[in-house]
């Protein structure tokens, strides 16, 4: 099947026996151009037909060449996303003015235990009209109800980062969520943790939010009162100088940039945050201390291995840190490399036990790469 647009590997997909869904939608979020679901309908070797519903149409029958017709017809009519699931991941096809792009990520209820968040329901926040209000007023979704296209990645991340925090509060077994948003920029995290788990699971909450830019705390503070969410304070600070003034029983920091995760990590130990959860962003601290006479010079004569390289360094030394301050730290693939290349995400777990193991791993790296990262002088290490 030729035609103006390639839906690289969709046949494949189509093909494949864990194939469930494939749903087309239309950005104008209007009803001349109602979401149309593609089902299985019959799979014998070489020969598969499917179920075709198109809005309140009577539903129709048509096999993979049809599904590729029809996915073609509606990319030059009002649709812009295909989006065809597996067991696995799902395929997401989108329309821009060079054809068509195409990315993969993971199913979360596929890697939900490796979360720890089995119970997850990652489908909340479309499920929710209140949901669907907070993302509106966050500028994710339009007031009718359709996913901005340049916000997809956002609310991947959202959606992911909550599963995190999901899983860790069942682990720790927590009664209230007194959270602390570190670095907390246009604050997408917190509003949507806030309705999540306060409205949803229904755990006493307050929420926290700090950065140093008084323009997106008074933004933020202007979402609160329209959302009505009495349970949260923004402060214009810098994590140095934030004093919580009481216990804390989650920090995270999403993509705080270079040292500002090293500040949101050193702020979770200091007071003792039960869950701390980082997706770093940017590691040139560490780059630029790495010299010539190191055991892998080998690796970062080269600039692109040693970006990588840095970045891996830097976030293991701050693992290793939150272990020899008394955590249980636990990394993850925060989303996939197409959503954003920063895509690592920490969790520690506060357990009360500093591990010297950890320490003396963590000066053993200091030591052969000649390196002084932040989070020494943040954690009071340096004399």
């Amino acid at each position: 099947m030729t035609g103006r647009y390639l839906f690289m590997g969709l046949s494949a997909q189509l093909e494949r026996a864990d194939f469930s869904r494939a749903t087309l939608s239309g950005s104008s979020g209007s009803a001349d151009a109602p979401d149309i679901l593609i089902t299985p309908l019959h799979r014998t070797p070489g020969e598969w037909t499917f179920r075709v519903v198109r809005g309140t149409q009577p539903p129709t029958v048509t096999d993979i060449e049809g599904v590729l017709a029809l996915a073609q017809a509606s990319f030059d009519g009002g649709y812009d996303t295909l989006a065809c699931e597996t067991a696995d991941e799902i395929a997401h096809y989108t329309k821009t003015h060079k054809g068509v792009a195409m990315r993969v990520e993971p199913r979360a209820d596929y890697q939900a235990q490796m979360w720890g968040a089995a119970a997850f329901n990652e489908d909340f926040i479309l499920q929710s009209p209140e949901a669907r209000r907070v993302l509106a007023e966050l500028g994710v979704m339009s007031a009718q109800g359709v996913i901005r296209r340049k916000q997809r990645d956002k609310l991947i991340q959202i959606k992911n980062l909550t599963k995190a925090v999901y899983g860790g509060l069942r682990e720790l077994d927590l009664k209230q969520v007194r959270a602390v948003d570190a670095a907390c920029g246009k604050s997408y995290i917190s509003f949507i943790l806030y309705y999540y788990l306060h409205k949803e699971l229904g755990y006493p909450v307050h929420f926290t939010g700090i950065d140093s830019n008084p323009r997106l705390i008074e933004n933020s503070r202007a979402i609160q009162e329209r959302l009505g969410y009495e349970h949260m304070a923004f402060h214009t600070s810098t994590l140095e100088a934030f004093e919580a003034g009481g216990a804390v029983d989650l920090l995270y920091s999403l993509h705080g940039c270079d040292t500002a995760t090293d500040e949101a990590i050193a702020l979770g130990v200091r007071t003792r945050a039960k869950m701390i959860i980082v997706v770093p962003c940017c590691h040139t601290e560490v780059r630029g201390q790495l010299g010539k006479n190191h055991p892998l010079r080998g690796v970062t004569r080269y600039g692109l291995f040693e970006d990588q390289f840095a970045a891996l360094l830097t976030d293991a030394m701050r693992a290793l840190a939150l272990e020899a301050e008394g955590y249980k730290v636990a990394t993850f693939r925060f989303v996939t490399p197409d959503v954003s290349t920063k895509n690592v995400l920490l969790r520690a777990l506060y357990t009360g036990t500093p591990s010297k193991t950890a320490r003396s791993e963590y000066d053993d790296l200091r030591k052969q790469f000649d390196v002084r990262p932040s989070i020494e002088r943040l954690l009071g290490w340096q004399a």
